[in-house]
């Protein structure tokens, strides 16, 4: 049993990043809003920190900050306190640090990431962290991620770029760490940096920051459409098998989820349904996430994709992201080729494609009466790309509608 003097009461919850990755549905809600099975991940962050001891917790903000001070408006509860330290020119999570310096104080403290989905006993971290008295613990895990760590036998981090990543003897950094207030000696006095740049400089001093392997923990990174379906995949599955990760998964979510689900539509593999979700009895869906307040049209088929708050999925959707169209930053090329469909962005959905070789990007556009595919392309880095556009003049069914990217 730790003494309840040694547990970290402060966290810092990393939310300010862009969500490149994540884009189109990131123009709409902010990573850390997003929601998984159900509930925004930083909730799920939020009550994991809670249940650590943490009783004030500091979020750091830049883009698309409302949807997260709307979220934490209407929280309730008191328990944990939460503030917010806004950054008008993203300053990295080392810059965060510098920035939050007021709030940290003089004991120890947790940062944690908010695109990410864990669950595990936090002890093995505290503990270590306790005993050896280093600059930091960091979570570390040897079989899952791009495992570019390297650990010594003693526990003590040598190397965070291994020249060989995910070989024998690597391991994952997973977003959750235990810093000592030191950490501000350590970090560039720059306007961006990494705490990554503040451990690099400790270690050529000779400091300790040290690596934590916990047992029966989950994690999944949500940094792409991609891994968000897949983390509800391997949620969905540990729920099943009383699994670490399993309660992520709240039993009353699953509930409201299944009577969201009208007889007659077929489902299969994974379906995650926020509210106020339209869904005829004719439609399939297959791992399939839907925010909240989407339409699907009769006879829709959506598989291995995610539909967008208000998105409406009129037919088949196979892999991708769709959102409305009117959730997206201003866009020429968007709106000039949606005008050339006679649309609005309102009465339009976007739907990321995969991505294709040639630095060339695909987006399908479709409306109640067309369709067409939005090819984003370089010819000045790539000129085999201009081919492009003579071909979507030529075959004009479905449109082809070409841009810079």
């Amino acid at each position: 049993m730790i003494s309840q003097s040694k547990v970290p009461d402060k966290a810092i919850l990393l939310a300010a990043g862009f969500g490149s990755r994540m884009v189109p549905l990131s123009h709409d809600l902010p990573k850390p809003m997003m929601p998984l099975w159900g509930i925004p991940v930083i909730e799920h962050v939020v009550n994991a920190m809670v249940f650590a001891g943490v009783r004030d917790i500091l979020i750091n903000l830049h883009h698309n900050p409302q949807p997260i001070l709307d979220w934490a408006l209407h929280r309730k509860g008191s328990c944990p306190r939460l503030q917010f330290s806004f950054e008008p020119v993203i300053a990295g999570t080392g810059g965060a640090l510098r920035k939050a310096s007021h709030f940290i104080g003089s004991k120890p403290f947790w940062m944690v990431n908010t695109d990410i989905a864990f669950a595990l006993d936090t002890a093995p971290l505290i503990e270590d962290f306790n005993k050896h008295q280093p600059l930091a613990t960091l979570w570390l895990d040897a079989t899952r991620g791009p495992r570019t760590v390297e650990r010594a036998a003693d526990g003590r981090i040598v190397n965070f770029s291994s020249p060989t990543p995910g070989a024998v003897g690597t391991y994952t950094f997973c977003g959750m760490q235990i810093l000592s207030p030191a950490i501000l000696d350590y970090l560039p006095d720059t306007p961006f940096s990494s705490v990554v740049d503040g451990y690099r400089r400790a270690l050529a001093q000779g400091i300790a920051v040290r690596g934590c392997c916990p047992d029966d923990t989950f994690w999944a990174d949500l940094g792409t459409p991609e891994r968000y379906l897949e983390a509800h995949r391997e949620i969905a599955d540990a729920n099943r098998r009383k699994r670490p990760g399993g309660s992520l998964l709240q039993a009353a979510e699953a509930r409201r989820m299944r009577r969201c689900i009208p007889a007659g539509v077929q489902t299969q593999g994974f379906v995650a349904i926020g509210h106020r979700v339209t869904l005829p009895p004719d439609v399939s869906l297959a791992n399939c996430i839907i925010w909240d307040d989407a339409d699907l049209q009769p006879g829709a088929r959506l598989a291995d994709s995610i539909a967008g708050r208000h998105t409406v999925v009129r037919a088949t959707q196979q892999g991708g992201a769709c959102v409305r169209a009117d959730s997206l930053p201003p866009d020429p090329v968007l709106i000039a080729a949606l005008r050339a469909m006679c649309a609005t962005p309102a009465a339009s959905t976007l739907t990321a494609l995969p991505a294709r070789g040639s630095d060339r990007r695909f987006e399908r556009l479709q409306t109640s009466r067309s369709s067409g595919i939005l090819i984003r392309y370089d010819d000045q880095k790539r000129p085999e790309n201009a081919r492009y556009a003579p071909l979507g003049r030529r075959y004009p069914r479905p449109a082809c509608h070409t841009g810079p990217a």
